[in-house]
């Protein structure tokens, strides 16, 4: 089961005071989506550029998810 998992600083550079800190972590599910279409993970191994890529577009989507929303 890959996941990337971490806690994320989110600073307003022009109001000191409008901080937020969360501890985010998203899982392979999560990335599927986002990695190439036709991707056969009993294939790839999860140490591929292709998964890392994805996890970490997961994670990126996840934090923008969670500040807008």
């Amino acid at each position: 089961e890959t996941k990337l998992q971490g806690t994320v600083n989110v600073v307003d550079m022009n109001n000191n005071a409008n901080f937020e800190t969360f501890d985010l972590t998203v899982s392979m599910d999560q990335a599927l989506p986002l990695l190439p279409p036709g991707t056969d993970l009993n294939i790839i191994p999860p140490t591929s550029t292709e998964v890392y890529a994805g996890v970490v577009a997961a994670f990126a989507k996840a934090v923008v998810d969670r500040i807008d929303g």
